[in-house]
């Protein structure tokens, strides 16, 4: 605002002498301490300093400043003891620290901690304290107003509204500032805090949890209360639009603060008390949340579902204020527990005992189910729960062994290195194998872990998981396999369902990864393909009964014929026992590599349910000599004595006498029995490509080793081995086997995808062929990657016909599919096309409509064109108009040539000879007239059509208009004294017929030069016929010309009704109006009948009325006066004509 006032001269000089006198005054530059200097609550010296902030206190005394004397300090009241825990939490650390020797050795830290009363201007100044010191600095005239800071780094604050605050004034400072209880999402924006770090997680996270945690439970309805602060307010703000993703909606919304006046609080109760939804999310600080428990307890504000954040969810102070359990049952999120205390890899139980052994310079890891199942027991879980009492892979392990003892003989890989290996039996169960996986990577003794080394797990590779999942390197970083993923068999099954034109299918998977996996990426792919599941049905070999029962019930209600299984083959061998007592056969079975050429499976299928099942399987593979070694069971003897007695009581089914074991119905062992003569799975190599992929696995390991010791001639095994190093080497090993087949992985750590199409055909002696039929090989051209040779398939129930598995048929050409309701895109109904439509290809979606020129054919497979219809000569219809109209012609000729000869008789003299000659004239123009309506169309006769029609009509009424003047005059003259006829004589009436004509010329002249007709094909008349017309071009043309014939026929036959009793012994005026009478009734009825007529009948119709009126015009007027110029002749004199008048 302007001052109403203007200073008067000597005030403006006296300001601009002290404006002068206090810039020459010249002081040295200093860093001043603008305000008390700031002491720290707690602090300890040190070589290097960290500073702390904390709210010991939660609050300052009230006060008045008038600012009239420098306020005094804040005085904090209300003791804080969360945050004198969290100085402990931070002094515990640093003492740590200083007494450790691996950390920071000869350098002890100390710490400055101030009070900041949770004020953020005080947390501002403390932060500046730390980071600036208190005392005053003189600084040289070139020397920036600058310091080292006071400490190298801020713990705290506790909240997050002052860490913004101090975060942006020391930012500039590159002093890090790490807060462990600031959890605003606003502080991960680096641009403003580029020095704010902190060890709590960032809201953005719990908001986004605390939103799936409110739909997990299916409320949808909620209430909101946050602190009205950048915490509460910036947690809540992610919650919200998380939750309107997620279909949940906001009943209200309501903020407040602990310093806010004691009615805005009440009105958010009133709110809450008000509402209708029974779930509060409250996003509030924990001194908020003790401010509004208080306040809920005076309501006694029961009966509602809190959702609690981080901040005062696990509070056990705000917990001891719900007196009245107002909070009971409330749910949220809080930060892990946790708990200090020295690094040590611990046994957590009793250690693992390798089934097989064998001391080397490098320990090899074996992990497999030498037994399929445990016995069941029932545990209390009172006391600790005893070992698994275990009940196939000895030849998984006789593989590994064999491909170990190749290294270790080999001069060529790892010279003068020894592997050995320990080997653990999982039973089939998970837990087990976790726990096997733990004793080799960790061992089982206690071991204390340096601070620089972490508790860290060696490569894993597998020679038989396929599952899709563990090529997620971020989940499974260390896992690899040498047995294609499940991404790939997957798609291949689809392919090879698509291949034989299955499109409606079942599904049977193991309720495992395995399974769920591997059926979820096949559903995927066969829907790209066209390819519908009638149901996908999953169990567990240890499921109960009833429940395998359920899926055999689904599968046998069902109207697909293909069974797509993936099944591990464990439960594939639960499934064929259901199945048999079922005797469910009829079905063709697809299967995954796991089952489809496990000659076990093909053993048990004792009712020969799979006959014909096709499949992948991995590609048939050689070991030169590992056939004869797993034979060869003297290894498992010497590295495991109880488990080899085990396989040898299990395999010969004897007992040896120092078995504990009851031997009673069984025959003693002697450890001499033939392998050779033993009809089991184990002598069965069927599996012989697994068997290869665990000596592949092997291999690999080798050779990375090998290349990690750089090896030569000799290896530096003594070297410090890193399992990342050793698992960064097996990734990228890429070498052949002593067979030729390459290894290496890709980056997902899986091998090349190749599978061999497997056909189960019968044998001799029943036993099942597993025929390779075909390849798929996942790294060619999609196109080229499935490849069946031509071999005979043989399908299920031996037959030689490939089944046939559709929810419906196929759609012939001429039809379309239509989906049928509430059933799968295969399901639909074959719908014929409709007229004007065809489908020319099987299976088609829709019809096609044809060109308007072409039709549908009867099949409504293909367009026909269409037949062109016009009035033509050669049908019967045209040939008749035709002879009508040349009749009409000739008649007229006829008569004409009749007048002519006897044109000196009274009959042809009494009325105008001349025009009598001139209407026979245009009669026979009329009828000729009538042939340009008969042929194709063109532009031409489009245009002569219409314009002949109308100027030789008009010609022939004129001339008729003109007769009957010529009798009302001719009377009129007979009366005495009357002298008309020398104003209508024969000048006249010429002059009259021309003038009526060439007022129809004109009409004709400007419709055709203006928009003539033209011919025009009709597709909508008749839909499978094209009508060839003439349009009329301009529609007002048309009509003046029919429009002024009218006129003129009217006239005259009115003029011709006025003289139709005139006294005459021959009154042609009857017989003109009888004629116009023809006339004017052929075209009125004309109208209605040209409308309705479609095609080549409109045309027929106009000829029709033009010969109808002409034939009328003739017959009327000049046939009495031929019938008495031949007839009568003696009726045809002067006397005779004039009789009536005398």
């Amino acid at each position: 605002m302007m001052p109403t006032h203007k200073w008067p001269e000597w005030a403006w000089a006296l300001l601009q002498l002290l404006l002068v006198a206090s810039l020459c005054q010249a002081e040295e530059l200093v860093c001043r301490q603008r305000t008390d200097p700031e002491n720290p609550q707690f602090s300890k010296d040190g070589n290097i300093i960290l500073g702390g902030i904390f709210p010991f206190h939660s609050s300052w005394k009230d006060r008045q400043d008038a600012y009239m004397q420098k306020p005094l300090p804040l005085q904090c009241i209300s003791l804080n003891f969360r945050a004198l825990q969290f100085a402990q939490a931070m002094i515990f650390a640093i003492e740590e620290i200083n007494n450790s020797t691996d950390l920071l050795p000869g350098i002890s830290l100390g710490y400055k901690m101030y009070d900041t009363c949770d004020s953020i201007a005080r947390s501002v100044r403390v932060a500046l304290a730390l980071a600036n010191g208190n005392e005053v600095v003189s600084v040289q005239s070139k020397t920036p107003c600058t310091k080292p800071a006071q400490v190298q780094a801020i713990i705290g604050e506790t909240s997050s509204s002052p860490c913004m605050a101090v975060a942006t004034v020391i930012g500039p400072f590159h002093i890090p500032l790490i807060s462990h209880f600031a959890t605003c999402a606003c502080l991960s924006d680096k641009t403003k805090y580029p020095s704010f770090l902190r060890t709590i997680p960032s809201d953005y996270y719990q908001s986004r949890a605390l939103a799936q945690l409110v739909k997990h439970f299916g409320w949808t309805w909620v209430g909101a209360i946050r602190s009205n602060n950048d915490y509460g307010n910036n947690g809540m703000a992610i919650f919200t639009e998380t939750a309107h993703q997620l279909g949940i909606c906001f009943e209200y919304s309501v903020s407040f603060l602990r310093t806010d006046p004691p009615n805005k609080i009440q009105k958010a109760i009133d709110i809450v008390k008000a509402s209708t939804s029974k779930v509060i999310v409250a996003f509030l600080y924990h001194l908020d949340m003790d401010v509004l428990i208080r306040e809920l307890s005076h309501h006694n504000l029961t009966g509602y579902q809190w959702v609690g954040s981080e901040s005062w969810i696990f509070d056990s102070q705000i917990a001891e204020r719900d007196q009245h359990h107002i909070l009971d049952g409330a749910i949220g999120l809080a930060i892990p527990k946790a708990h200090a205390e020295e690094l040590v890899c611990r046994q957590r139980t009793d250690p693992e005992n390798p089934q097989f052994s064998k001391d080397g310079n490098i320990i090899l890891g074996g992990i497999f189910p030498f037994h399929s199942s445990w016995k069941d027991r029932q545990d209390a879980y009172m006391q600790k729960p005893l070992p698994l009492q275990c009940i196939r892979g000895f030849q998984f392990a006789q593989a590994m062994i064999f491909a170990i003892e190749e290294i270790n003989n080999s001069t060529d890989l790892l010279p003068g290195i020894s592997l050995g290996y320990k080997m653990y039996d999982t039973c089939g169960s998970v837990p087990r194998s976790v726990r096997v996986g733990l004793a080799l990577a960790n061992g089982n003794e206690v071991v204390s872990v340096q601070s620089k080394t972490p508790c860290t797990k060696p490569a894993q590779i597998s020679h038989f998981a396929t599952c899709a999942c563990l090529s997620d390197k971020t989940k499974y970083p260390s896992f690899l396999r040498t047995i294609p993923s499940d991404y790939y068999q997957s798609r291949a099954l689809a392919q090879l369902v698509k291949h034989f034109g299955w499109t409606w299918v079942g599904a049977i998977r193991s309720n495992n990864d395995y399974g769920n996996n591997g059926i979820a990426i096949f559903t995927e792919t066969a829907h790209q393909l066209g390819i519908c599941l009638e149901y996908s049905v999953s169990f567990f070999r240890t499921d109960p009964p009833n429940k395998i029962r359920k899926a055999i019930d689904i599968v046998k209600a069902s109207t697909s014929k293909v069974v797509v299984s993936f099944l591990s083959h464990l439960d594939m061998d639960v499934l064929i026992r259901e199945l048999s007592h079922h005797n469910l056969t009829g079905y063709q079975w697809v299967g995954s590599e796991s089952w489809i050429f496990d000659s076990q499976i093909a053993e048990r299928d004792q009712h020969h349910i799979l006959d014909g099942a096709i499949g992948l399987a991995i590609p048939k593979a050689h070991v030169s000599g590992m056939r004869e070694f797993i034979l060869n069971v003297n290894p498992l003897n010497s590295s495991g004595t109880e488990m080899f007695t085990e396989f040898w009581e299990t395999l010969f089914s004897c007992k040896f006498n120092q078995s504990n074991s009851s031997a009673e119905n069984q025959r003693e062992c002697t450890g001499q029995e033939d392998l050779s003569e033993l009809q089991h799975g184990f002598t069965d190599m069927s599996l012989m490509p697994i068997f290869n992929n665990v000596y592949k696995g092997v291999y690999a390991v080798a050779h990375a080793l090998h290349n990690i010791f750089g090896c030569n001639e000799t290896c530096n095994y003594k070297m410090q081995l890193d399992p990342f190093i050793i698992l960064q080497h097996i990734r990228n090993v890429h070498f052949k086997t002593k067979e030729g087949d390459e290894v290496y992985f890709n980056e997902n750590g899986d091998p090349p995808a190749k599978y061999d199409i497997v056909n189960w055909q019968p044998g001799e002696k029943g036993i099942v062929d597993f025929v390779t039929v075909g390849l798929y090989d996942a790294s060619l051209p999609a196109d080229k990657q499935l490849s069946l040779q031509n071999k005979s398939l043989i399908w299920t129930q031996n037959s030689k016909k490939v089944p046939v598995s559709v929810c419906s048929g196929k759609c012939s050409p001429g039809t379309r599919k239509v989906l049928q309701k509430g059933k799968p895109v295969c399901c639909y109904d074959c719908i014929r096309c409709a007229e004007g439509e065809i489908s020319n290809t099987t299976d088609s979606i829709t019809c096609v409509r044809c060109h308007p020129e072409f039709w549908s054919n009867e099949r409504r497979d293909a367009c026909v064109k269409k037949e062109s219809e016009f009035l033509s000569y050669e049908e019967i219809m045209g040939a008749l108009l035709t002879a009508a109209s040349l009749f009409g012609t000739c008649m007229t000729a006829v008569v004409a040539l009749i007048f002519f000869r006897h044109r000196k008789t009274p009959i042809v003299r009494a009325n105008n000879s001349e025009l009598s000659f001139l209407l026979l004239f245009s009669l026979t123009l009329c009828f000729l007239c009538s042939l340009t309506f008969i042929g194709r169309p063109s532009e031409w006769s489009c245009m002569l059509r219409h314009t002949a029609f109308g100027i030789t009509f008009v010609l022939c009424i004129s001339c008729v208009l003109g007769k009957t003047m010529v009798v009302l005059m001719a009377f009129r003259a007979s009366l005495p004294g009357s002298n008309v006829m020398k104003w209508f004589g024969p000048t006249q009436q010429r002059l009259s017929v021309l003038v009526f004509t060439l007022i129809q010329v004109v009409i004709c002249i400007l419709w055709l030069t203006l928009s003539p007709p033209f011919p025009f094909k009709n597709f909508q008349v008749i839909k499978d016929k094209i009508i060839l017309e003439c349009a009329l071009g301009s529609t007002l043309g048309f009509w003046a010309v029919l429009g002024y014939i009218s006129v003129l026929a009217t006239f005259c036959f009115l003029l011709a009704f006025l003289a139709r009793k005139l006294p005459d012994n021959f009154n042609e005026a009857k017989f003109i109006t009888f004629s116009m009478l023809i006339f004017c009734a052929v075209w009125i009825t004309f109208i209605p009948a040209y409308v309705s007529s479609p095609g080549k009948f409109s045309v027929a119709v106009e000829i029709f009325a033009i010969l109808a009126s002409s034939f009328g015009l003739l017959i009327c007027i000049f046939i009495p006066k031929c019938y008495i110029i031949i007839l009568r002749p003696e009726k045809n004199t002067k006397k005779n004509m004039m009789g009536k008048g005398t």
